[in-house]
């Protein structure tokens, strides 16, 4: 299709992308460039071909895969990037890598760039966190762009999230016996009196690994404990446990 024959199409490698003049490509200045990879699954190699395009034009890597198993093959969670997943695949549904890739500790953002679908796909996906849901063969490259994006902000305020949780964690490991003793009844409203007298120690001696724990820990205040508790998990989820343990 040409330009004279409709100014709202354009195309982006062998793929008809619709509605880039009514929405503006956004600025590339903008996008902060940094080792990122565009990941697809997708067995359209002419769709696979516009995608490369668009990542070029973005300074990206794409890195393109016919089937799920195949990208999980070769999947390295260490790298950043996003993830445009078609939702029907021949191995397994585009839902069962996301489901798949919910289970780990750290995956790609996802966008749906699907041929077909139904309403029950569109609410699944969005509820398990995709960040768009897309129809081929008419997305616009406005459309991919901003969602890609969009998808590489997210994925840096998760890894960031994650390696705040890790180093939380790793000096939560740091802690003595004694220290998580007292950590533990503090997380249960125990005062220096009450752990003293529940571990049968001195109230000094509760004082001082309360304040080794609280120095190891980098907090400053019980609020600062409290919600470093809810960060690492040591208060109890809906179904009753704590996902971190003490002991």
């Amino acid at each position: 299709m040409s330009r004279d024959q409709d100014s709202n199409a354009v195309e982006l490698g062998a793929i008809e992308l619709r509605g880039v003049t009514d929405h503006p490509v956004p600025d590339r200045s903008e996008f902060v460039s940094a080792p990122a990879t565009i990941y697809v699954i997708d067995d359209d190699q002419r769709f696979v071909l516009s995608l490369s395009a668009l990542g070029q034009s973005m300074g990206l890597a794409v890195c393109s895969f016919a089937s799920g198993e195949a990208f999980f093959h070769q999947f390295d969670a260490e790298k950043r990037g996003c993830l445009i997943l078609e939702a029907r695949l021949p191995d397994m549904s585009g839902l069962e890598v996301q489901e798949r890739l919910a289970a780990m500790p750290i995956a790609p953002p996802i966008i749906f760039a699907a041929t077909e679908t139904d309403v029950q796909t569109v609410v699944r996906a969005k509820r398990m966190g995709a960040v768009n849901f897309l129809l081929k063969p008419s997305v616009s490259e406005t459309d991919l762009w901003e969602s890609i994006l969009a998808a590489l902000e997210c994925d840096t305020a998760n890894r960031t999230a994650y390696q705040g949780r890790q180093s939380q964690l790793n000096a939560l490991s740091r802690l003595t016996a004694p220290e998580r003793q007292v950590l533990g009844l503090l997380l249960t409203g125990h005062t220096n009196r009450a752990i003293a007298a529940s571990l049968s120690v001195s109230r000094r001696a509760a004082e001082s690994r309360r304040a080794r724990l609280m120095r190891k820990l980098g907090l400053n205040s019980l609020p600062d404990l409290v919600r470093f508790g809810i960060d690492v998990g040591l208060f109890p989820s809906e179904d009753g446990r704590p996902e971190t343990q003490l002991a």
